[in-house]
């Protein structure tokens, strides 16, 4: 599935990509655009930049689904946990510029390779990478900066395990993640692991891989593995609003 966003808009919005700029004016009756992930690679990516006029502005954000792997060379597929997804209302009062960050689903060719915006890669044969979180911020730079300027948040996926065993990934999170299929990895959340050693929790929306299984990115946490039957990473956190929220 594609890693897409979307949002209406009732003014002006220029929206730039790093390739290409577009104005989209604004009709009557609110529209929708939605965004795809922008680049090739899985890991190496860039975020659009969205030029908000004065107006109300409805945002979506999925995360990215973690890893697929195959339970052996012969085996059935053993699914990677899905992305979170967060929603909220933005008031802008004067032209802001918003720095949207979509996760990069994680690569099935590679299982210890990153994904961007935060998804772990494994550190074992057999281990599915993470998914990247998805989100807006109002300062620009790279995804691994400037966290505390994210203002909508969905955490990415949990890599699953299929080696030996048969272990699904958690869901990614807004508030929170989900375990893995076995009800025992760590969930993922806004301040990193809801339990569990905290050395081997991801952190500031970069997901730790651990065997076997790999975390996808949240907000201040990805997922982590269960450290006496460590199967596979859970689904990283992120921030779900509620409310409307101004800027």
């Amino acid at each position: 599935m594609t890693n897409e966003v979307l949002y209406f808009f009732h003014n002006l919005v220029k929206v730039t990509n790093g390739i290409r700029s577009k104005v989209h004016e604004t009709p009557s009756n609110p529209r929708k655009i939605f965004f795809e992930y922008p680049c090739a690679s899985h890991f190496d990516c860039y975020p659009y930049e969205i030029h908000l006029s004065r107006g109300k502005y409805f945002l979506e954000v999925w995360g990215a689904q973690g890893g697929n792997v195959t339970n052996g060379n012969q085996g059935p597929l053993v699914e990677g946990g899905t992305g979170g997804h967060s929603a909220g209302v933005l008031i802008v009062d004067s032209i802001k510029t918003l720095y949207l960050h979509l996760g990069g689903t994680a690569n099935t060719t590679d299982s210890y390779g990153p994904s961007y915006n935060g998804g772990a890669g494994g550190l074992n044969n057999g281990d599915g990478c993470g998914g990247g979180a998805s989100d807006f911020r109002t300062s620009s730079g790279p995804w691994n900066q400037n966290f505390d300027s994210r203002i909508l948040i969905a955490g990415g996926g949990g890599g699953s395990f299929g080696n030996e065993y048969m272990f699904i990934g958690g869901k990614g999170g807004g508030l929170k993640g989900g375990r893995d299929s076995t009800g025992m990895a760590a969930i993922g959340t806004q301040d990193g692991c809801e339990w569990i050693q905290k050395d081997r929790c991801g952190s500031k929306g970069i997901g730790k891989g651990e065997w076997y299984g790999s975390g996808g990115g949240g907000k201040f946490g990805g997922g982590n593995y269960y450290i006496l039957d460590p199967r596979n990473g859970s689904g990283g956190g992120g921030v779900a609003l509620e409310e409307l929220m101004a800027l």
